[in-house]
C-alpha cells in the first residue's frame, strides 16, 4: 500500500497476519512512520490493531457485500487499562 493512497471505511488485510478490518483512524508520525488502526472481528469480539501502512493490502469485495454493508450495530471500545 503506498502511503496517501488509504482511506477511512475500507476494509484493508495485513498481510503478514491475515487480520482484516476497517480503517477506523490514520496517524502520522513526523518519522515518516505512518500506521492505521483497522477495527475488525476476532471469532465474536471486535478487536482494534494498528499496523503499518506498507503491511496492508485492499480487500475486495463483492457487489453484494458493498449492498449489504453499514455501520455495525457494536459500538467501538477500549479494553480497561490494567
Amino acid at each position: 500500500m503506498e502511503k496517501g493512497k488509504l482511506e477511512l471505511g475500507i476494509k484493508y488485510k495485513d498481510h503478514i497476519t491475515g487480520f482484516v478490518g476497517t480503517a477506523i483512524a490514520i496517524t502520522r508520525y513526523l518519522s515518516g512512520c505512518d500506521r492505521v488502526l483497522l477495527q475488525g472481528r476476532c471469532g465474536e469480539d471486535i478487536k482494534e490493531y494498528w499496523f503499518d501502512i506498507v503491511r496492508l493490502d485492499d480487500v475486495v469485495l463483492s457487489e453484494e457485500q458493498r449492498k449489504s454493508g453499514g455501520p455495525g450495530k457494536v459500538s467501538p471500545s477500549r479494553d480497561p487499562v490494567r
